[in-house]
């Protein structure tokens, strides 16, 4: 099942991403810290905004950006 980050919570477990919808500022810095096609992220807290883990760094992410995440449970295929 492929859908936005903002739909995951903590029990979902580790995700896999599939796409960063967009090109902006906010989605390239989304990639430049690691959080790109093919990598591994977990919701550690969902709320405004979620807190999502990427292997180590933790970042705070908002709503509507992780509205453009689309991610599914890891080790799934596509």
């Amino acid at each position: 099942m492929i859908a936005p980050l903002s739909l995951f919570n903590p029990s979902d477990g580790p995700l896999q991403v599939i796409e960063i919808l967009g090109d902006d500022a906010d989605s390239r810095r989304l990639r430049e810290l690691g959080m790109g096609t093919g990598s591994t992220v977990c919701v550690v807290r969902q709320g405004r905004p979620s807190i999502v883990d990427l292997g180590g760094p933790r970042f705070a992410i908002g709503a509507e950006l992780l509205e453009r995440v689309l991610v599914q449970p890891a080790g799934r295929l596509t």
